[in-house]
C-alpha cells in the first residue's frame, strides 16, 4: 500500500488575512443557516415525507397491540395524480431577439436548448424537481458547467478470447456542457433573513462524499489543501435525511401486534460506516456569496477551503446564485413554499383516525371482552370467540360477554366528508384520480377538470419561470465556454431529424427567454 503523504494541518493563522476573514464569515453563516434548517426546515420536511409515504411508525408507538394501524395513502395518490399530468411533455423553449439583428439567431438557440435538455438528462431531473415541490413545498435545482474527463485504461486487443490483453491509457471526455442537477431539500441551507431569492446573501450546499467522488467533482482543487482536508477528519456525518432510512427499516402491518421489524439491527445513519476505507465519507460544503462575488469549497472536519487561495470569484458570467427554486404554493412574505402533505395534513389524520376506529370496533365485536365471576372456575383461554364454542362453568350466570353496538352508518358518511375536504384542499378531482365521481354529464366532468387545471396552473407557471432562468443561465455559459462550432441533432417541427450548425456568433446578442409547460390535464375533456 502506498504511503500517505503527511502535510501540516490547515490553520487560519497561516493564510492571508483576507482568506482568514472569509473563513470566519463562512463559519458564522454556516452555524446560523444550519440552526434555522434544523429547527424550522427539517421538521417540516420530515412531516411531509412521512405523510407522503403513509408512514405508520409514529402511531405504532402510541397505540395498544390489538389496535389497527393503517394509513390511507390519499396524499400519495394526489401527488402522483398531478405528477404525470404536469410533466406530460417536455417544456417548450422560446427565444426572442431584442433587435432585428438578434432575432434570426433565436431559432438556433431554441434548437440548442432542446439538445442540451436531452444531453443533460433533464427529464429525470425535472421529475425529481416537481415531485420535491409537490411533497416538500419547494423543489431546487443547481445550474453548472459539468466537465467530466477521466484517464482510464482501454482494451486494445481485438480478440477477446486471447489469454493476454493489451491496454492503452488515455483520457476520455464523458461530459463537457451545461448541466443542471436536482438539489436535495435536506442538503441546502441559505440566508433565511432575506426572503427574496435575489436578496439572499449566501447559499450553502452540504454534501457527504467519498474521497474519490470529491477528486472527480472538484478537479480544480489544490492538492495540498485536499490532503489537509482529508487528514482533518470526516466532519459531521449526520444524515439529515435519516427519516428515509427509518421508514425503510420499519415495516408495520395492519395491527401493531406484528411489531416493528427493524432492518437486521442496522442504523439509519448511512454515512457513518468507516470500516471500508473506500467508502469513507467526508462532509463537503459549497458556499456561494453572489453579492460578494465569492465561491468556496470546504471539506473535512477543519472545513478546509480546498480551492487555490481559499476562495475564488463566482466562475459563471451570470454572477447570480446557481440555485433555482420551484415552489408549489407560494405564500406572501415567505421563501419556502407549501406542499400538498402539509395542506392536507389535518383531514388526512382525521381520515386515518376514522378508518382505524372502524377497524377497532370490528375487532372488539369479533374478539369480545368478558365479565367473569372469579368463583366461576373458568379457564381464561376458553374465553375466545369461536364457532360453536362452549364455556363450562359451575356458575353459568358468572360468565357473560360484553356487548358492543354495530358500526353506525354515520361513520361511513364521515369518511366521505373527509375525502371531500381533501379534494377541496388539493384541487384534485375524482375524475383526475381515476374515480367515477358523481357527475351526471360530460359537461359537468369538463367543468371539474377545468377546476383542477385552475388549481395547478400557478404551479405550472412557477415551473415555467424556473426553467426560463435555467435557459438564460445555460445560454450565458455557452457564450462563456463554447470554443468550437458544433453540429447538433434535433427533431424539427415537421418531425424530421435535422443537424443544424451552431456557431458562437449565434449566441451573441440580447435575447428574452421563456419556457412553457403545458399540462396534459388541459387537453382532457
Amino acid at each position: 500500500m502506498a504511503e500517505v503523504k503527511q502535510v501540516n494541518p490547515y490553520n487560519v493563522q497561516d493564510v492571508s488575512e483576507q482568506e482568514a476573514e472569509a473563513h470566519r464569515t463562512f463559519i458564522l453563516q454556516l452555524d446560523d443557516s444550519r440552526e434555522y434548517f434544523l429547527q424550522v426546515i427539517k421538521p417540516r420536511l420530515d412531516r411531509s415525507y412521512k405523510l407522503y409515504v403513509a408512514y405508520t411508525g409514529d402511531r405504532a408507538k402510541e397505540i395498544k397491540k390489538w389496535q389497527a394501524n393503517i394509513f390511507v395513502p390519499y396524499i400519495h395518490a394526489a401527488v402522483e395524480t398531478l405528477m404525470p399530468r404536469v410533466l406530460d411533455a417536455r417544456p417548450e423553449f422560446t427565444c426572442q431577439g431584442r433587435s432585428q439583428d438578434d432575432q434570426p439567431k433565436s431559432g438556433k438557440q431554441q434548437n440548442l436548448m432542446d439538445y442540451l435538455w436531452e444531453r443533460a438528462g433533464m427529464d429525470k431531473t425535472s421529475e425529481d424537481l416537481v415531485r420535491s415541490a409537490l411533497v416538500f413545498g419547494t423543489g431546487f435545482m443547481q445550474v453548472s458547467w459539468k466537465k467530466d474527463v477521466r484517464k482510464l485504461r482501454f482494451l486494445k486487443t481485438k480478440d477477446i478470447g486471447k489469454l493476454k490483453y493489451k491496454w492503452e491509457e488515455k483520457e476520455k471526455v464523458f461530459y463537457d456542457a451545461p448541466f443542471a442537477e436536482w438539489v436535495d431539500n435536506y442538503s441546502l441551507m441559505y440566508d433565511w433573513h432575506n426572503t427574496a431569492r435575489e436578496s439572499k446573501q449566501y447559499w450553502i450546499k452540504r454534501l457527504v462524499l467519498t474521497e474519490a467522488e470529491i477528486k472527480r467533482k472538484y478537479p480544480m482543487a489544490d492538492k495540498t489543501r485536499l490532503l489537509q482536508a482529508f487528514q482533518s477528519g470526516s466532519g459531521d456525518l449526520e444524515d439529515y435525511a435519516a427519516i428515509r432510512n427509518e421508514v425503510k427499516a420499519s415495516h408495520s402491518k395492519i395491527t401493531k401486534s406484528a411489531g416493528a421489524i427493524s432492518s437486521m439491527g442496522m442504523g439509519t445513519q448511512k454515512y457513518e460506516n468507516t470500516n471500508d476505507q473506500t467508502i469513507k465519507m467526508y462532509e463537503v460544503f459549497e458556499w456561494f456569496r453572489p453579492f460578494e462575488d465569492m465561491f468556496g469549497v470546504m471539506i473535512g472536519g477543519a472545513k478546509v477551503p480546498v480551492l487555490k487561495g481559499g476562495y475564488i470569484p463566482c466562475p459563471y458570467d451570470f454572477k447570480e446564485t446557481p440555485f433555482i427554486e420551484i415552489p408549489y404554493l407560494r405564500l406572501p412574505g415567505e421563501f419556502e413554499g407549501y406542499g400538498l402533505p402539509l395542506i392536507l395534513e389535518n383531514p388526512q389524520i382525521m381520515l386515518n383516525l376514522v378508518k382505524n376506529q372502524r377497524l377497532d370496533a370490528a375487532t372488539l365485536n369479533i374478539h369480545k371482552m368478558w365479565i367473569v365471576n372469579p368463583l366461576a372456575n373458568i379457564n381464561k383461554d376458553e374465553l375466545v370467540t369461536r364457532p360453536f364454542g362452549i364455556i363450562y362453568s359451575v356458575d353459568p350466570a358468572g360468565v357473560r360477554e360484553v356487548q358492543f353496538t354495530d358500526i353506525k352508518p354515520s361513520a361511513y358518511k364521515e369518511e366521505e366528508l373527509l375525502k371531500s375536504d381533501l379534494r377541496y384542499s388539493s384541487g384534485v378531482d375524482d375524475f383526475s384520480m381515476g374515480q367515477g365521481g358523481g357527475a351526471s354529464s360530460a359537461t359537468e366532468v369538463r367543468h371539474l377538470r377545468e377546476s383542477t387545471l385552475e388549481r395547478v396552473r400557478l404551479f405550472v407557471n412557477h415551473i415555467g419561470d424556473g426553467l426560463s432562468i435555467l435557459m438564460r443561465y445555460w445560454m450565458d455559459m455557452e457564450r462563456q465556454f463554447m470554443t468550437d462550432d458544433m453540429t447538433i441533432r434535433i427533431v424539427g417541427s415537421d418531425g424530421n431529424v435535422e443537424f443544424p450548425l451552431i456557431q458562437k456568433d449565434d449566441l451573441m446578442g440580447y435575447f428574452d427567454y421563456k419556457a412553457a409547460v403545458l399540462p396534459s390535464i388541459a387537453g382532457m375533456g
